[in-house]
């Protein structure tokens, strides 16, 4: 059996540091896509169901309303992804813990 764990870290750490660097560079829109990533490479058991994809509405400009939309979208799903991710690792090492 692989190191589940580990291995769930080691993919997480990259596209986390990924993001961190997309967010101090203020590419908002790249660091919304790495958030997204992030949530999908989850397992299924701490994966946000409900969070989809950042989509720029064909009405908006190149401009500071995109990087603001991008900007609320990661201080709304930031928090919930990395809470998802510590919730789940939670319960499976409290499951593990009983056998």
């Amino acid at each position: 059996m692989t190191n589940f764990w580990e291995n769930l870290d080691v993919q997480q750490q990259q596209l986390r540091n990924s993001f961190l660097i997309a967010l101090g560079k203020k590419d908002f829109q790249i660091a919304c896509i790495l958030l997204y990533t992030r949530n999908c490479a989850l397992p299924d058991g701490a994966r946000l169901s409900d969070m989809k994809p950042f989509e720029i509405d064909e009405s908006f400009a190149y401009t500071q309303k995109v990087s603001s939309k991008a900007y609320q979208y990661i201080s709304k799903w930031m928090p919930l992804v990395e809470m998802a991710s510590t919730m789940f690792r939670s319960k499976e090492l409290e499951m593990l813990n009983k056998i």
